[in-house]
């Protein structure tokens, strides 16, 4: 996760680390630290998502529910959560504010998904409804991303890609329909950015990159010749518009010739 100094926080087990933009290590710490009298036992304390709320206090999510500090000056202060932030022991997997600066957690282990606001009493709660179409689409979430309009991408595990329309219409979601190859190439959505308007860029875990179009909801996939990453775990656009793919290797695709290329990376590289 990148900051406002261009920095770059990374959480690997059970501990976060602050790399500057020169690649100096400022500070770390373990995510085990004394807080609110909870002790955390090994197998909650591990490091799931990582963001910064307006206030400048890191959020940390992890496999047993989440920690926020204050850090300053290379140190690391331990806040204790509002009341109203009862959040469950239960994986954090993603953290996101919005433009109106509610915080959302992307909950796993089938707990849905979690709008806080400073002046609510209690967390909101979002979960799949089988009888309410415009409900989530599944309860365990992997990842979020806020677009330019300003609507939510929520990711599920086993039951696609959901666009919340914050202004209260409900959610909008995008399945993988067996049989039909216009529908999202897998059900396990992990990534995505913008493209175009009316575009976005969705890469799966196990069903490659796809091109979705959001009005229609038509899906363009690409073949394993076009982009042989299959389990996509991030997407990133650089300036010449070209797609950075990660997963089981590193590639970058040009959408105007619709072929990609590996990155090479030193086998020695850690």
């Amino acid at each position: 996760m990148r900051d406002k100094s261009a920095g770059i926080w990374i959480g690997q087990a059970s501990t976060i680390a602050h790399i500057n933009a020169d690649g100096q290590l400022l500070e770390h710490f373990k995510s085990t630290q004394h807080q609110d009298s909870k002790t955390l036992q090994d197998s909650q304390a591990l490091v799931r998502s990582l963001a910064f709320d307006n206030q400048g206090q890191l959020w940390v999510g992890l496999t047993g529910g989440l920690r926020i500090w204050r850090v300053h000056q290379q140190a690391a202060l331990a806040v204790s959560l509002p009341a109203s932030l009862k959040v469950p022991v239960a994986t954090v997997a993603a953290i996101l504010q919005d433009h109106e600066q509610s915080m959302w957690l992307a909950m796993g282990d089938d707990q849905g998904l979690l709008r806080w606001r400073a002046d609510q009493q209690s967390l909101e709660k979002f979960v799949n409804r089988p009888s309410v179409n415009s409900s989530l689409s599944g309860d365990t979430i992997t990842s979020l991303m806020q677009d330019a309009s300003g609507g939510l991408w929520v990711y599920t595990s086993d039951y696609g890609a959901n666009w919340v329309d914050l202004k209260g219409r409900g959610f909008t979601t995008y399945l993988n329909i067996p049989g039909d190859d216009r529908s999202l190439s897998h059900r396990l959505v992990t990534a995505v950015i913008p493209d175009q308007a009316d575009y976005v860029w969705l890469g799966t875990l196990g069903g490659g990159l796809n091109r979705l179009h959001l009005p229609s909801g038509d899906t363009q996939r690409f073949s394993k010749q076009q982009v042989s990453v299959e389990y996509i775990r991030v997407l990133m656009s650089d300036q010449k518009k070209q797609l950075w793919i990660g997963g089981e290797k590193l590639q970058i695709f040009d959408p105007k010739t619709q072929r990609s290329r590996d990155v090479l990376v030193d086998k020695n590289f850690p």
